[in-house]
C-alpha cells in the first residue's frame, strides 16, 4: 500500500486503501494520520481534500474534524476543496456562525463549484431564508443540469418555498439522473404528502420498495397512501413492517398511532405516541396528537401537564411551547398562554404560528393593542410575509383602524396577489368606504376563486353585486352562505336588503330581524333596524 502511494502520490484510491488497512488493523491513529496527510497533499482535489472529513463524520468526531480543518485551511488558504470539507463539518457540528463566514468566502471566490451552492443553500434554508436558498440553488441547477446533489437540494429549497411543482420536477430530474436514488424518491414522497397526492405517493413508495425492500420509510409512505383511501388493513400491515425493519425509528409508531386515532382506538394510539416520543423526544407532531387524544377524553389538565413534562426533555422546542399556549388558552388561562407563546417566539422568531397564538392570548386578556404592535413588529422584520401582513390588517380592522387595515392588505397583495383573505377584506372595506366598485369586484372574485366554500367570500362578493344592482346573483350567493353560517349577522342583513330590492318583503323582514338579534348594539343592527322601520 505504501508503495502504491509512493508510485502515485496523487491517487486518492491508494491513500484510502492504506487508511482502510490501518482501520482493519484497528490502528485508528495511523489511519487518521494517513488521511490527514492525504487531505493536505491533495488539497487541490475535492475528493482528496475531503478524505479526512469523511473519516471524522463516519466516526462521529465532528469537533476534532473542525479543529483539524481549521488548521488545514490556515495552511492552504487558497484551497477551495479544503474549505468545502471544512464547511461540511461546520454545518454538521452546528457551528453556524463560522459556517456562514466560510460559506460567504466560498460564494465570493468559487460560486461556480456545485457543492459551494449546495452548502450555502443548506445554510440559507437553516436560517429560514428560503427565497435566497431557492435562487442560489436554481442558478446552480441551471449551470449543472446533471448534478444529482444540486437537483436534490434545489427540490428541497423549492419545497421549503412552497413551490411544489418545481420541487416535484427537480426530484423527478434527480430520479432520472440516478434511478436508484432513495433521496430522490423521498423528495417525491414528501411533495406528494404535502399536496395530498396519495396516488403518486403510492407509486413512489412501490418504486422505493423495489429499489430496497429493507428500508422502513417507503412502507410508511405506502401506509399513509393506503390510510387516505381507508384501506386500513393494508396501512396497518405496512406500518407494522416499517416498525419491524426499524424498531428504533419513531415514525412507524407515530403513523400507526394516527391510524388508531382514525379508528377511534384512543388507548392504543396513546401508547404508540408515547413510544414515538420515547424514541424522539423532540417530535412536536407526536406530542400534538397525544394532547389531542387527551383533550378528546376531556382531560385538559392532563394534556397541559403532559406537554409541560415533554418540554423538560426538549426545552428548546418552540412548537411545544406554542402547543402549551394553545392548550392554556383553551382552558381560559390567558396569562400563562401569553408566557408560553412569548417563550415560543423567543425560541423561534420566524414562526408566525406563535405570534398568532400570542395574538389570541392578548385579545382574550383584553389587550388587543399589544397584539397589533406585535404584528407591526413582525411585518417590519418579515416584509414579504403576506400572511403576516394580512393578520396585521385583520387586527387593525378589529380595532377600527380602517385606513391602516387597507394599507396592510394592499401590502399583502403586493407580495402575494392571490392572498384570498387580504383580497376579500380589502374588497369589503372598499365597498364600505365608497371606493371603486370594479376594483373591489375584481378582488372579491380573486378571494372567491381561492375560497369557493367560504361564507365570508360569498358575503363580500354578494354585497358588491348588490351595490352594482345585480340582486339575483347576490341573492343566490347569500342564500347558500346563510346555510353555512346561520349565525352571521352580516349575511342575514345583506340577504334581507337583497330581498327588499327583489320586493320580497316577508323574507326581508325575517332576515333583517335575525341580523338585529344576532348582533345587538352594533352598526349592522342599527342599519337593519332602519330598514325595518322603512318596511314596517
Amino acid at each position: 500500500m505504501k508503495a502504491a502511494v509512493a508510485a502515485d502520490p496523487k491517487s486518492v484510491m491508494a491513500r484510502a486503501s492504506l487508511a482502510d488497512l490501518y482501520m482493519h488493523q484497528k490502528d485508528t491513529a495511523k489511519a487518521e494520520q494517513t488521511l490527514h496527510q492525504a487531505s493536505e497533499d491533495l488539497s487541490d482535489s475535492e475528493s482528496g481534500a475531503g478524505m479526512l472529513a469523511t473519516y471524522y463524520i463516519r466516526t462521529n468526531q465532528l469537533p476534532q474534524g473542525e479543529t483539524a480543518y481549521a488548521d488545514l485551511v490556515s495552511k492552504h488558504p487558497k484551497s477551495a476543496a479544503l474549505k468545502i470539507a471544512y464547511l461540511r463539518l461546520l454545518i454538521l457540528n452546528k457551528d453556524l456562525p463560522k459556517a456562514r463566514t466560510v460559506g460567504a468566502e466560498l460564494a465570493k471566490t468559487d460560486s461556480n463549484i456545485p457543492e459551494v451552492a449546495v452548502l450555502n443553500g443548506m445554510l440559507l434554508l437553516n436560517d429560514g431564508k428560503t427565497a435566497d436558498a431557492f435562487a442560489t440553488l436554481q442558478k446552480a441547477a441551471k449551470a449543472n443540469p446533471d448534478n444529482l446533489v444540486v437537483k436534490l437540494w434545489f427540490g428541497r429549497a423549492a419545497r421549503a418555498k412552497g413551490d411544489m411543482a418545481v420541487a416535484q420536477q427537480s426530484f423527478r430530474d434527480a430520479a432520472k439522473l440516478s434511478p436508484g436514488s432513495l433521496e430522490a424518491q423521498a423528495g417525491l414522497a414528501e411533495v406528494s404528502i404535502d399536496t395530498h397526492d396519495f396516488s403518486t405517493l403510492h407509486q413512489v413508495a412501490d418504486t422505493a420498495i423495489s429499489i430496497n425492500p429493507q428500508i422502513a420509510g417507503p412502507y410508511i409512505w405506502r401506509g399513509i397512501a393506503e390510510g387516505s383511501q381507508k384501506e386500513y388493513d393494508k396501512a396497518d400491515a405496512d406500518f407494522h413492517q416499517a416498525i419491524k425493519l426499524d424498531p428504533k425509528g419513531p415514525t412507524g409508531y407515530l403513523e400507526l398511532a394516527q391510524l388508531r386515532l382514525f379508528q377511534q382506538k384512543i388507548p392504543e394510539a396513546k401508547t404508540l405516541l408515547e413510544q414515538s416520543l420515547e424514541l424522539n423526544p423532540n417530535s412536536s407532531r407526536a406530542l400534538r396528537l397525544l394532547a389531542s387524544a387527551l383533550m378528546f377524553e376531556k382531560e385538559p389538565a392532563k394534556a397541559i401537564s403532559r406537554v409541560q413534562d415533554q418540554i423538560t426533555k426538549s426545552p428548546q422546542n418552540a412548537d411545544m411551547y406554542n402547543l402549551l399556549a394553545e392548550l392554556q388558552l383553551s382552558t381560559g388561562d390567558a396569562k400563562d398562554a401569553l408566557t408560553s407563546s412569548e417563550k415560543a417566539m423567543q425560541l423561534n422568531p420566524n414562526d408566525n404560528s406563535a405570534v398568532i397564538t400570542y395574538t389570541r392570548a392578548e385579545v382574550t386578556a383584553g389587550d388587543p393593542a399589544k397584539a397589533v404592535a406585535k404584528w407591526q413588529q413582525w411585518t417590519t422584520d418579515h416584509p414579504t410575509d403576506a400572511q403576516g401582513l394580512t393578520m396585521l390588517g385583520t387586527m387593525q380592522e378589529s380595532q377600527g383602524d380602517r385606513n391602516g387595515a387597507m394599507a396592510s392588505y394592499k401590502k399583502a397583495l403586493a407580495v402575494q396577489p392571490e392572498q384570498p383573505i387580504a383580497a376579500n377584506n380589502l374588497a369589503y372595506l372598499m365597498v364600505d368606504t365608497g371606493q371603486n366598485l370594479d376594483v373591489a369586484l375584481s378582488l372579491a372574485q380573486v378571494a372567491r376563486r381561492a375560497l369557493p366554500s367560504s361564507p365570508n367570500t360569498a358575503d363580500t362578493l354578494a354585497w358588491i353585486y348588490y351595490q352594482k344592482g345585480n340582486f339575483a346573483s347576490a341573492r343566490d350567493l347569500l342564500e347558500d352562505a346563510v346555510k353555512t353560517a346561520p349565525n352571521s349577522a352580516s349575511i342575514h342583513y345583506h340577504l334581507g336588503m337583497t330581498y327588499t330590492k327583489l320586493s320580497n318583503t316577508a323574507d326581508a323582514m325575517i332576515h333583517l330581524k335575525k341580523a338585529v338579534a344576532l348582533a345587538p348594539n352594533t352598526q349592522t343592527a342599527k342599519d337593519a333596524d332602519k330598514e325595518l322601520a322603512l318596511l314596517g
